[in-house]
């Protein structure tokens, strides 16, 4: 018997571009948060279902919620949570599972919102550029995290940051550059479907 089942996943590259050009620093698999499947499931409840907002049931999990007047702008990505050291700190050890809730404890963050969508077949790839100046010049970016807007109208940076929630999650080597350059993530999301019959 086959199995008729998605997967879903997601790869992150991570490029910068300076006086020297562009080069890729960083190109790698994600891990799916396991809230993804609810805030995807969100978008699919039809407004005409649900005389009031609910909950999906996550005992432990942060709350997703599916909207009485059908799928909500609040549960779409909107942001990348970027997660850095200054220069000369030691990159903090962090372990990314599905597990997580947040980016870790143990760096500084910033948001930076999705400014491109480039739709494919099974994919679809979300753009974020953080433009570094002479405050963020050589910090040590190393994670990321993408996360819905938790708002009807997201602004920069999010007005409600706890109402976000953390789709997928990645670590990866120290990411700086120089004030003037550009770091650019372009995360791929991909929903792969089972193979035919």
């Amino acid at each position: 018997m086959l199995k008729n089942e998605f997967s879903v996943s997601g790869r992150v590259t991570i490029s910068v571009t300076d006086a020297a050009g562009t080069r890729v620093v960083s190109d790698k698999s994600n891990v799916i948060i396991q809230d993804a499947a609810r805030i995807l499931l969100s978008g699919i409840v039809p407004s005409t279902a649900l005389d009031v907002d609910a909950p999906f049931p996550a005992e432990g999990r942060p709350t997703v919620i599916a909207y009485a007047g059908g799928p909500s702008n609040r549960n779409s990505i909107a942001y990348m949570e970027l997660g850095y050291v200054a220069a000369g700190v030691d990159l903090p050890a962090v372990i990314v599972t599905r597990d997580d809730i947040g980016l870790s404890g143990d760096a500084s963050k910033e948001y930076i919102s999705i400014s491109g969508v480039t739709l494919n077949d099974h994919s679809v790839v979300l753009t974020a550029t953080k433009t570094v100046d002479a405050a963020s010049a050589d910090n040590q970016y190393f994670e990321v995290g993408l996360k819905t807007s938790g708002s009807d109208n997201p602004l920069l940076p999010p007005d409600f940051p706890d109402a976000t929630r953390l789709f997928a999650h990645q670590v990866h080597g120290a990411v700086s550059a120089t004030s003037g350059a550009t770091i650019q993530y372009q995360w791929t999301i991909s929903i792969n479907p089972p193979p035919p019959e």
